[in-house]
């Protein structure tokens, strides 16, 4: 519990850096499609972080950046047309693996 609060604060000590160097921009004149991208991807960060500390121990690479590969394999579907990971494991299941040998009648004696 106590090395969780230790890396939420650490994140959240990134991002306040994160903000200053934002606010520093804003000084030099930067644009607001920019702040909107910082703003964006701070978001971003933060969901990916609170999905990682939520996350059960031994699988938080993968609930963590699970909703990013599952959005990448759904735009390759559609960019390339073919059936996504979750498709491909649901056909391969249907399939019954047949053994020549043993599905053979065998000779009466």
């Amino acid at each position: 519990m106590r090395r969780r609060i230790m890396i939420g604060l650490g994140i959240l000590v990134a991002l306040a850096g994160l903000l200053v160097v934002m606010l520093m921009g804003i000084a030099r004149g930067w644009n607001l499609g920019g702040i909107v991208w910082m703003v964006l991807s701070c978001l971003f960060i933060i969901g990916l972080t609170v999905r990682c500390i939520r996350a059960a121990p031994g699988r938080r690479m993968r609930e963590t950046f699970g909703p990013i590969v599952d959005a990448g394999d759904v735009y390759q579907k559609h960019l390339m047309g073919r059936p996504t990971a979750q498709e491909s494991l649901y056909e391969a299941s249907k399939l019954i693996p047949r053994d020549k040998y043993s599905s053979e009648e065998r000779p009466e004696r």
